[in-house]
């Protein structure tokens, strides 16, 4: 006996509950002599009759009878498991995986989560916070925050605005120890490098470029740890002029070289695909563009005062 498709159980039941294979043509929309094949085609495919055909109705035979109940029961639970998943891709509930830099998220992104949760309730969050750069292309997560280069893989980017750094220390420091009119002086001055720079690369708009490499005397994966230092007058600090921005009036720090760039990063959100996209995923994405965007835009990324 060869296996029936699941098309032709479909047109069976059909013509059963419908009574008639003309009502079942109407509701299968296709014509009355398809679903005559399609039943014919299914009883030889069994090995045996399923129905009476007469001039006036049908009538199920003792194995039809028997083969209709089953497999009813077993489509309309592949109906239902459809209807549930197509409604779990566009009702804003169930579970969201996040992942992103333990910076990034401590600096920008903490705050905007729980924004995001306080608005969808329905929507649980698993936010996973580490600087390991593989687990980005885990498959289970929905989506990934990278700042800078992005991995190389299939995965899409979706970018956010650009994080710009610049050199600040605090009016105690420079009393202290001077302020350094160009990058070469830096080698005489106290350090506070972060995560991910590991050296400091300045450039000038007249195309000058100064790497700087050079132990600090802090180093540290966090950088509200590093605007602590900063402000504490323990050195010279290269964070981005948006979280400079953020926290001035608890620490106030003084922009330093103004004319060279500490770096330039893009902050981008990364998924696997643009296709069957939960509306879940899609909604935390718009959230989130619509909240950092006006942030991270280039036109709020120059200079704090």
């Amino acid at each position: 006996m060869q296996e029936a498709s699941l098309e032709a159980l479909q047109v069976f039941i059909t013509v059963i509950r419908e009574g008639s294979f003309t009502s079942a043509s109407r509701y299968l929309g296709i014509p009355a002599s398809t679903v005559s094949r399609k039943i014919s085609q299914l009883e030889k495919c069994l090995g045996c009759r399923l129905l009476i055909r007469s001039t006036r109705r049908l009538q199920l035979t003792e194995t039809g009878q028997r083969y209709f109940h089953q497999c009813a029961a077993g489509l309309d639970s592949i109906e239902a498991a459809n209807r549930e998943l197509q409604q779990s891709l566009e009702t804003p509930e169930g579970l969201l995986r996040i992942t992103a830099p333990i910076n990034l998220a401590s600096s920008f992104l903490s705050p905007h989560f729980a924004d995001f949760s306080v608005e969808w309730p329905t929507i649980r969050l698993d936010i996973d916070l580490t600087n390991d750069f593989p687990s980005f292309l885990d498959q289970s997560i929905d989506v990934a925050f990278v700042g800078g280069e992005l991995p190389d893989s299939d995965l899409i980017a979706r970018p956010i605005g650009r994080l710009r750094y610049g050199l600040y220390a605090s009016h105690h420091y420079l009393r202290e120890c001077g302020r350094p009119e160009h990058p070469d002086q830096l080698s005489r001055h106290d350090l506070i490098m972060t995560w991910p720079l590991k050296e400091w690369r300045l450039t000038h708009p007249g195309g000058a470029f100064i790497r700087v490499q050079q132990s600090p005397r802090i180093n540290v994966n966090e950088m509200f740890t590093a605007v602590i230092a900063a402000g504490r007058g323990l050195g010279i600090v290269n964070l981005p002029h948006a979280y400079v921005a953020m926290h001035k009036d608890k620490v106030p720090l003084t922009p330093l070289l103004p004319e060279w760039e500490g770096a330039c990063r893009t902050l981008s959100m990364i998924y696997h695909s643009r296709e069957h996209l939960p509306r879940r995923v899609r909604l935390f994405m718009d959230f989130m563009q619509e909240r950092l965007h006006p942030v991270l835009g280039d036109r709020h990324s120059g200079h704090s005062g």
